[in-house]
């Protein structure tokens, strides 16, 4: 599945893994401390689609929803906005190269 990000790019998911290591694993820099959804670093906004959390299935087409991506997995296309980085939101420099 795609995740699109609110200034247009995005990453793909698999539908065993969450949010957050779909995002690692494409190189994006993102904010998370526990990965275990109790410090609340890793929160985003669903714009568009449907994900699973952890105790609910959340669907964004009545209104942007707030979610944990540590704890998220994509049932659908997504878009998405990324909680604020560190590095002034360029999608550039947002990108972490190992």
């Amino acid at each position: 599945m795609r995740v699109t990000l609110r200034c247009g790019e995005g990453f793909d998911t698999h539908s065993d893994e969450n949010l957050l290591t779909a995002a690692q694993r494409a190189h994006w820099l993102v904010r998370f401390g526990c990965r275990n959804g109790n410090c609340g670093a890793c929160e985003a906004t669903l714009l568009a689609g449907v994900i699973r959390g952890r105790d609910a299935v959340i669907d964004a087409a009545a209104d942007p929803q707030p979610f944990l991506l540590c704890l998220a997995r994509a049932l659908s296309d997504l878009r998405i906005d990324l909680p604020a980085d560190p590095l002034h939101g360029s999608v550039d420099l947002a990108r972490r190269v190992y």
